[in-house]
């Protein structure tokens, strides 16, 4: 679709928007109610003179809500009590075309000179295709979303659970404008803090999971070196055993012949004499 189409689409929108709307206010006893109250306007151009063709607008309008006195400087002189009246803007529905030819829709706040909404605005809906607000469908949801934003920011609205479960949805998942800038959608900061949660915990996950591994094979290879090494200290100590056994069985030996020459001999007494070095190198032997 051309740039030039897109524009004559929004024109025939705005041709036949005041009478939609009002039908729309018409079966709709809240914002009847409200309308009592702030009076209702749908205005192609927009409320600062209908001028402006990119524009078509949809809101309550002022109603006085107070009425104070204060005291007001005189340039220097002796301050003046003066009456003040306390008015309340109600919201505003806006439908604003681009160079290109698409529609920006952006809900304003109700708000009075002392209380304000955090956000200045809401980007409700980004239209690509102008002819899409030619569907009824299309306009109804806009228009709910505009009497729950209403109902959430007047000082005399009754927003119930499902205009306030609207608005919270509206402010969490779209483009908020505050202090004149576009902030960045709340449900991305949240998917981001959730994403960037993630990868924490998964990365120390990772992290505690390869130590361990690099853990138990620095454990696996020291129990194989230990393990090869059990058969040659076995062996060592088999050897030993083996010598040790031998030295026994030679001392055994000696002793059985030491005692088989003293029962045989004639004069026992001497020959143990004879045989005394014999013994004593048994015993260096033990």
């Amino acid at each position: 679709m051309s740039r030039q189409s897109r524009y004559e689409d929004f024109e025939k929108f705005t041709n036949d928007a005041e009478a939609r709307f009002t039908e729309l206010r018409d079966t709709d006893e809240r914002a009847k109610n409200f309308s009592d109250f702030y009076s209702f306007y749908a205005v192609k151009g927009g409320a600062m003179g209908g001028i402006d063709k990119r524009v078509f607008e949809v809101f309550f309008g002022n109603r006085p809500i107070d009425h104070v006195q204060t005291f007001e400087s005189q340039g220097g002189q002796f301050p003046l009590k003066q009456d003040q009246l306390l008015a309340e803007r109600g919201a505003t529905l806006r439908y604003e075309r681009t160079d290109v030819g698409t529609i920006v829709c952006t809900l304003f706040p109700a708000k009075t000179k002392n209380l304000c909404q955090r956000e200045d605005s809401i980007v409700l809906d980004w239209i690509t295709y102008p002819k899409a607000l030619h569907s009824r469908r299309t306009l109804e949801g806009h228009w709910r979303s505009f009497i729950s934003y209403m109902e959430c920011t007047s000082v005399d609205g009754e927003p119930r659970a499902l205009d306030k479960m609207r608005v919270g949805h509206l402010r969490f998942t779209r483009l908020l404008v505050i202090d004149g800038r576009v902030a960045k959608r709340n449900v991305v900061e949240a998917v981001e803090k959730i994403v960037g949660y993630v990868l924490t915990i998964g990365l120390s996950g990772f992290l505690l999971t390869l130590i361990n591994m690099v853990g138990a094979s620095g454990e696996t290879e020291k129990v194989k070196a230990e393990s090869a090494a059990v058969p040659l200290q076995l062996s060592e100590a088999s050897g030993i055993i083996h010598a040790q056994n031998e030295r026994i069985i030679s001392l055994e030996r000696r002793i059985d012949t030491i005692q088989t020459a003293i029962a045989e001999w004639p004069n026992p007494q001497g020959d143990c004499m004879k045989l005394l070095p014999e013994i004593g190198a048994t015993r260096a032997s033990f």
